[in-house]
């Protein structure tokens, strides 16, 4: 046969690839996987080696030359290929050629190569594509405000019309999810929605769905250029050339929408989250009880104390003239302010320790950077002193010796979260090193806080021996003692690259330390004490070196304690809040949708048991993609018994071990609607018998479920553990407890639903904090207590439904246990699962070579009352390509 092979890169220029001489080309087309069933399947495929020529390894061909070129030129783009037939006529066949091989060093060195139709090019081109990324429209790109977000659509908001449908020409709209089982559960209809729900920023009740026709068309529009112009046509979608005449006018097309997962944000730099939590004079950054008078060993101790409580001390430093804790609400949330040392006084008069001197409770989550609060990324340590009290268990230290010891010291800044340290930042020196302390730095040791030396109230040591725990313990009445490391002043740079991610509700405080790193310690200390009626003096001391893990008991305290206050700023999108918070939908939808392109088309083909098919419009030179059942894309019929090969046997052959049954089942993401019976079998799902005479069970696990009630989690309530609750310090409405859990976005999955008109306004509930101290019922039990407030209310833009108006079921059973039209429209007559059930017909024909630029031959019903009196449905087709006439063997299912 006589051909000519073009190929180019940009769809423009093309260049001819020289072939081998009496080069054969084979025709290759296959419609469906018989294994496989719902693998989607491109039809048109097939390979061919050309030689390993100049012209082939030109720079405007595949520029390679295997010899010399290096392995990164290894051509693995995909170019355009066109091959043009001559025959009686000219025919040409188009689509995306692969370069699979250089044979080389060979009697007859050639390229392979593969061809493909154009729809592998630009699947491959969408396959990582976020999903935001195909809506580029300006209103999908720009900013709006929440408020924006609240007017109706027709005035440039995202909010529906009560008792009025939606505009189905919408790519996405915001209806009403249900996430927490309002609707079939608590209320009965979408009483509320909440902008921000739980613990980070998982949780939100605004969310869009996705017309599947705008998604379809808008994926067309992305892979859509000047070079290729593309378009969709599909009769089930009812888009393109079928947008009038549809497959099922009751589907309602317009009305199918996809629930993918995904959020609104709101754009960091407006109304920033942020707070800020004070240092104090003093804080133990090392720190542990000592108040048992048998140390770990379980031996008995000398002394025992409770000097600077039990624990390490961080907090939000701040009191009243009278030393009475601070209480504020701020904008982002609520604080309280207190002294730093860990002892408070009860109603009762005994002292309480708590290591937590206060918090920041912010309302909202969000990720924030961690910087100094001034601004600057620096400040000056003045006057930073370490106090060693004790060391080991019971050692009451005299005398710190510098001269002797070698220890090693680091500056750290903490940040604590409900209690526990989340982060420990070593403050660095200029040259961005960790700064290191060391016997070097000490200007000279000075006397401790704590009592040692006094023989009036209150005592901060108290002697172990039987029947005189309660008596103080003093190196001697008057005296004076060097238990401090006061070091030089210190420049001190705070890491600009520290961040955290702040949980609304969780409490947050501070602390900075001077923490031993290695090394030892020279220390005289107090071995044994007289016995005085009141208290009890040091009468025998000892010198030892010390260790970093004997030291358990440090306080570190700095003058200038204000210049490391410190400020947590958002530094990343986060959840709606208020009125003028801004949005962009496409850049929120890139940025928390789980699912990329690729993976929702896929999920959506196989839901729909649709093939993706190429065809060429000559009347307005457009490309078009096809996406249809093939029991929907075959129409027309053909008589070839004037093509049958009549020197070629004819085979007719059972079709394979016939169906039992048939299993489609619907992903179950582990929500409570999935499976409400708790049976295994998720919601819409069926299994039905095709043939009580088949042997074989298909089972076909879909990437996708239906929206059906809610995308509740399990059943689960809070009210019995909230305290306040139980005291009555808060009503339900206003801690807004869920009958079952509020599911997280990215965990809803890829469902599929129908969109109807809204019929409510709905509250929208955003999160605040309530503090202990400013609370006038006297019934708060916790600190602080994260209640929910309305913001107004919102119509969303409808409900949705597994079924449409016109009576259309997504599921392929319903709860009745009968089946609905997508079962029995769809897969009930998909000829990929009933290949079996009808007996296949094998047998070779000549195909007039201008048939093979398209698929419309090979998807007509074809006819041979030659070889058979029913009609023939084309599954493959393979063979030689001649000048007029392809010699095709022809693979079908007779009917």
């Amino acid at each position: 046969m006589e051909f000519k092979l073009e190929i180019s890169r940009d769809n423009v220029t093309y260049n001819d690839v020289d072939l081998f001489p009496e080069q054969q080309l084979e025709y290759d087309l296959d419609f469906y996987d018989s294994v496989e069933i719902d693998k989607v399947k491109l039809p048109f495929y097939t390979k061919l080696r050309i030689p390993l020529t100049t012209n082939n390894k030109a720079s405007n061909r595949f520029n390679f030359e295997p010899i010399t070129s290096p392995a990164l030129d290894f051509p693995k783009e995909d170019f355009y290929f066109k091959i043009t037939i001559y025959g009686s006529s000219s025919t040409e066949i188009a689509g995306i050629l692969n370069v699979i091989s250089f044979e080389y060093n060979s009697s007859q060195s050639y390229i392979e190569v593969e061809l493909k139709d154009y729809l592998s090019k630009y699947l491959a081109q969408v396959k990582d594509l976020k999903l935001g990324e195909l809506y580029t429209d300006n209103y999908y790109t720009t900013r709006h405000t929440l408020n924006d977000f609240r007017a109706n659509t027709a005035s440039g908001g995202e909010a529906g019309i009560k008792g009025t449908n939606p505009d189905y020409t919408r790519p996405m709209s915001f209806p009403y999810i249900d996430f927490c089982n309002d609707v079939d559960g608590k209320f009965g209809y979408g009483a509320r929605q909440f902008l921000e729900y739980g613990t980070g920023i998982d949780r939100t009740g605004i969310m869009p769905v996705f017309s599947v026709r705008g998604f379809l068309q808008y994926l067309t529009a992305y892979i859509s250029s000047a070079s290729f112009p593309l378009r969709v046509d599909s009769k089930l979608f009812a888009l393109g050339d079928y947008a009038a005449a549809p497959a099922f006018t009751d589907f309602q097309a317009e009305k199918l929408h996809m629930v993918i997962p995904s959020q609104l944000l709101a754009k960091e730099d407006i109304n920033r989250r942020n707070f800020f939590v004070r240092q104090a004079p003093a804080w133990s950054g090392t720190n542990q009880s000592l108040n048992s008078c048998v140390d770990l060993n379980n031996d008995p101790k000398l002394i025992h104390t409770q000097w600077f409580g039990n624990m390490e001390t961080a907090g939000n430093y701040g009191t009243d003239a009278e030393g009475n804790p601070l209480y504020a609400s701020v904008d982002w949330g609520a604080e309280k302010r207190m002294g730093f040392y860990p002892a408070d006084l009860d109603d009762n008069g005994d002292y309480i320790f708590d290591g937590i001197r206060g918090f920041f409770c912010p309302k909202v989550s969000f990720n924030a950077d961690i910087r100094l609060n001034s601004g600057a990324t620096s400040a000056v340590i003045e006057r930073p002193k370490l106090e060693i009290p004790i060391v080991g268990e019971d050692k009451l230290v005299d005398t710190i010796y510098t001269d002797t010891s070698n220890m090693r010291f680091k500056v750290y800044v903490g940040v604590y979260e409900d209690g526990f340290m989340v982060k420990k930042i070593a403050l660095r020196d200029s040259q961005g090193n960790d700064i290191i302390l060391d016997m070097s730095n000490v200007i000279s040791t000075e006397q401790g806080n704590s009592n040692k030396g006094s023989n009036s109230d209150p005592y901060d040591y108290f002697q172990c021996e039987e029947n005189h725990e309660d008596h103080g313990v003093l190196l001697s009445n008057g005296a004076t003692w060097r238990d401090v490391l006061l070091f030089e002043d210190f420049t001190a740079y705070f890491p600009q690259d520290q961040e955290l991610f702040v949980n609304g509700g969780s409490r947050y405080g501070v602390n900075y330390f001077i923490e031993p790193l290695d090394g030892e310690l020279d220390v005289r200390y107090a071995t044994d004490y007289d016995h005085g009626s009141s208290h009890h003096t040091a009468t025998a001391f000892a010198q030892s070196m010390f260790s970093v893990g004997e030291l358990r008991k440090l306080v570190t305290r700095i003058s200038s304690y204000g210049s490391l206050n410190i400020k947590f700023n958002s530094n990343a999108d986060t959840l709606l809040y208020k009125l003028t918070d801004e949005f962009i939908i496409s850049d929120s939808i890139n940025q928390t949708c789980p699912l990329n392109v690729s993976e929702i088309l896929t999920g959506l083909l196989k839901r729909f048991d649709c093939g993706l098919f190429y065809e060429y419009d000559a009347s307005t030179s457009e490309h078009v993609l096809r996406i249809d059942p093939l029991s929907i894309v075959r129409t027309g019929s053909q008589d070839i018994n004037n093509l049958i090969d009549d020197l070629k046997s004819v085979r007719i052959s059972n079709g394979g071990d016939k169906v039992k049954l048939l299993e489609i089942n619907n992903k179950d993401y582990n929500l409570y609607f999935d499976d409400i019976n708790n049976d295994g079998i998720t919601i819409g799902s069926t299994t039905q018998e095709i043939n009580p005479e088949g042997i074989v069970e298909i089972k076909i696990d879909l990437d996708s479920s239906i929206y059906n009630r809610s995308v509740c989690g399990p059943e689960a309530s809070d009210m019995e553990g909230n305290q306040n609750f139980q005291n009555g310090a808060f009503s339900e409405k206003e801690l807004a407890f869920t009958s079952n859990i509020f599911t997280k976005n990215k965990d809803v999955g890829l469902r599929f639903a129908y969109l109807d008109k809204p019929l409510v306004d709905t509250n929208l509930k955003i999160p605040h904090i309530k503090l202990k101290g400013n609370d006038q019922s006297g019934q708060m039990i916790t600190e602080t207590e994260r209640i929910y407030i309305d913001l107004g209310q919102h119509t969303f833009n409808g409900r949705i439904f597994p079924r449409n108006t016109a009576g259309w079921n997504l599921m392929f059973e319903d709860e009745s246990g009968a089946v609905t039209d997508t079962y029995t429209n769809i897969f009930a007559v998909s000829e990929k699962i009933l290949q079996s059930e009808n007996p296949r017909i094998e047998f070779d024909m000549v195909v007039p070579t201008s048939n093979l630029a398209s698929l419309d031959f090979f998807l007509q019903t074809l006819t041979c009352t030659r070889i058979t009196p029913g009609g023939i449905l084309v599954k493959s087709a393979s063979g030689d390509v001649y000048d007029d006439y392809a010699y095709i063997t022809i693979e079908g299912i007779l009917q």
